[in-house]
């Protein structure tokens, strides 16, 4: 994703707001993604292709007690759970609050 060649059509997300859409949840850009309250957020990275997937690099940033890392892929029409992980560093940014100029 970090190199973009992953489209910003491709990144969807189940919530966003509007200064910060599922697309700007990349890596080393200059803005980030940012849900919407929810229980359960998360992107969804759609590849046109099969891929082999080796690796995941995350960042967090939140207001928000994060518990948990889930990365799933879909296997014929079912979702499977590939790694989970439990969060223990939290982060504070207040995404939500912040002024539009």
């Amino acid at each position: 994703m970090e190199s973009r060649k992953i489209p910003d059509t491709s990144i969807k997300a189940s919530s966003q707001i509007a200064q910060h859409p599922a697309h700007h949840g990349r890596l080393g850009g200059d803005s980030y993604w940012c849900s919407e309250e929810g229980k359960a957020d998360f992107i969804h990275i759609n590849l046109p292709k099969k891929y082999k997937i080796t690796g995941a690099r995350i960042q967090l940033k939140s207001e928000y007690e994060i518990k948990s890392i889930v990365l799933k892929g879909k296997i014929l029409q079912d979702w499977v759970d590939f790694h989970y992980e439990q969060v223990k560093l939290s982060f504070s940014v207040n995404c939500r609050k912040q002024k539009i100029t």
